[in-house]
């Protein structure tokens, strides 16, 4: 089906990313015939990094004014939004986005730092030759994880006091689910923790009666 000519959001094709690279290659995109300009926003889906297009060099390659601080990937659906083309509130959000992404992975690397490696990666750095699944069933066998369990009980409470000691920041989706409105109704929180968020893609109407 042929694109709508003037949607602002472009989203044809999927797209290929690398880490800390500006270069975003295409795959059934059409960006310059479509009129991507520079100044767009471009993003890979369900992620945080919002990226400010630099150039479009083809079809089916394009420029990012900041490198890409996300996953490296490909086959990726992404979205550009046509609404933020040079203009200087587009330019100063994208290199806000661009200055938050770099700091955020900065931060999740020094945390992968602080928590150190699994320990299946120490099992396997002092000798331990099986695979991870062989390595649980050992602990199992032990009774080792049996032990480990009880001690993690307290990561499977459900209630808002619980929960607000843990940070996630999941993407919960695009639209607030009925088992979601009940386990806030309920006040277990059950799979809800500070950060999560929903993008939402319809806007939605609030009523409040007296």
């Amino acid at each position: 089906m042929a694109e709508a000519a003037h949607t602002n959001w472009y989203r044809a094709g999927t797209v290929g990313v690398t880490t800390n690279s500006t270069k975003v290659y295409g795959n059934g995109t059409k960006w310059l015939t479509a009129g991507i300009n520079p100044g767009a926003t471009f993003r890979v889906d369900r992620t945080p990094y919002a990226c400010e297009v630099l150039r479009v060099i083809s079809d089916t390659e394009l420029e990012l004014a900041a490198p890409y601080y996300g996953n490296s990937g490909s086959g990726l659906t992404y979205s550009i939004d046509r609404n933020f083309q040079s203009t200087l509130p587009s330019q100063l959000a994208a290199a806000i986005a661009a200055l938050t992404g770099k700091y955020e992975k900065y931060i999740d690397d020094d945390l992968a730092k602080i928590v150190g490696p699994s320990a299946y990666d120490v099992a396997v750095a002092e000798g331990y030759t099986g695979t991870k699944a062989q390595w649980l069933n050992s602990l199992k066998a032990a009774g080792e994880l049996t032990t480990l369990l009880g001690r993690t009980e307290i990561l499977n409470y459900h209630s808002a006091g619980a929960h607000n000691a843990l940070y996630r920041g999941k993407n919960l989706g695009n639209t607030l689910t009925n088992a979601q409105s009940a386990a806030i109704r309920a006040g277990t929180f059950e799979d809800l923790y500070p950060g999560d968020y929903w993008e939402m893609t319809t806007p939605y109407t609030y009523l409040c009666c007296d």
